[in-house]
């Protein structure tokens, strides 16, 4: 006999010997109230009213279990086929218990828990028991995580992480919540390939970009280009939004600077016509920043003795002058407070 079986049974007899002791009960006391009130001699319970008991008992609990015999409503069926091979890892079964509960919330409300532990055996019958485990463990993690938030905001990132990570590993072990969390601490070691990057003074924009990609691959070893396809922009974003990074960039002659950042993209599998593409967007991106600046750089040397409507008048043609089709745009992000020339220019971005 199974653990699952043997588990259920042991919560039918446990329900069954509940009510019949509450339902003997409840007929003795009735039945001594009337032995005191007629005087007449205590009679014994009823053999039938024990039979109906333990019949009413026991069909009230497998109602609450989906039949064993019957077929998977095609509701069911679709949700096992799409997510049986998401078992093999511990956040794939996460994710299956939660598909699961969200659909055992739409059918019966409030009392979804009730039925978690019988679909999962009709659904994953050999998984059942490690899938209920862990949907319980994730339970109470959440709860944890709702009881601390307001202790949780106050910590600075790295305390706060820690002590996230403590949590995770007393209820799942360090085992099962390294494979759960597992693109999270991926993540965040490329944070802190990043920030050691932002420390080094002293690498040129090439060691900055080969360290980076080396870190990456030390990160994802088998599944790193798997990882690079699917994230190769993203990638590349956080990369050159490092100042030191971008510092470096700045130093270069545009040139120099267009190679390079076509080396980049290479070094991370662009293939040459998206290179291409790339590197005359940045051409025409530091032509817009050039007109940019000069018009910013005029903005800045209108006369501040002229009144306020003299003023807007000035730069509405200076707009005119430097953005042409553009200038509309120009002026409504303006009205906004957005100025999109005020800021530095990220190579490789904007």
């Amino acid at each position: 006999m199974t653990k699952t079986k043997i588990i259920f049974k042991t919560l039918v007899l446990t329900s069954v010997a509940v009510v019949i002791g509450a339902s003997i009960y409840t007929y003795l006391f009735i039945q001594s109230d009337r032995n005191d009130s007629l005087g007449e001699q205590s009679k014994p319970v009823p053999e039938s009213l024990v039979h109906a008991t333990i019949d009413a008992s026991i069909s009230h609990i497998e109602n609450k279990m989906p039949d064993s015999k019957a077929a998977l409503p095609d509701a069911l069926i679709a949700f096992k086929s799409q997510y049986i091979k998401s078992l093999e890892h511990p956040s794939g079964q996460i994710r299956v218990v939660e598909k699961l509960i969200q659909y055992l919330k739409s059918k019966y409300g409030e009392n979804w828990n009730q039925y978690l532990h019988a679909y999962l055996i009709k659904i994953f019958p050999q998984q059942a028991d490690k899938l209920l485990d862990l949907s319980q463990s994730m339970a109470a993690y959440q709860a944890w995580l709702r009881t601390q938030q307001d202790s949780l905001k106050i910590l600075s990132p790295d305390t706060r992480r820690a002590m996230i990570w403590e949590q995770r590993v007393a209820l799942f072990g360090e085992k099962r919540a390294n494979a759960i969390w597992q693109a999270e601490l991926r993540n965040q070691k490329i944070n802190d390939v990043l920030k050691e990057i932002e420390t080094h003074d002293a690498q040129s924009f090439n060691e900055q970009y080969a360290s980076y990609i080396q870190s990456v691959n030390d990160i994802y070893q088998h599944s790193t280009s798997a990882y690079i396809d699917h994230h190769r922009q993203e990638l590349m974003d956080r990369f050159l939004t490092v100042d030191r990074v971008q510092a470096n960039l700045k130093s270069l002659e545009q040139s120099d600077r267009l190679k390079t950042l076509a080396e980049f993209r290479e070094a991370l599998g662009m293939d040459e016509a998206a290179i291409e593409r790339w590197t005359q967007l940045d051409k025409l991106r530091d032509e817009r920043r050039a007109i940019g600046d000069q018009y910013m750089k005029a903005v800045e040397n209108l006369t501040k003795q002229s009144s306020e409507e003299e003023h807007k008048e000035m730069i509405f043609k200076l707009q005119n002058q430097y953005f042409g089709l553009e200038a509309d745009s120009i002026r409504s992000e303006e009205a906004q407070g957005y100025f999109r020339f005020a800021t530095e220019q990220v190579y490789g971005q904007n």
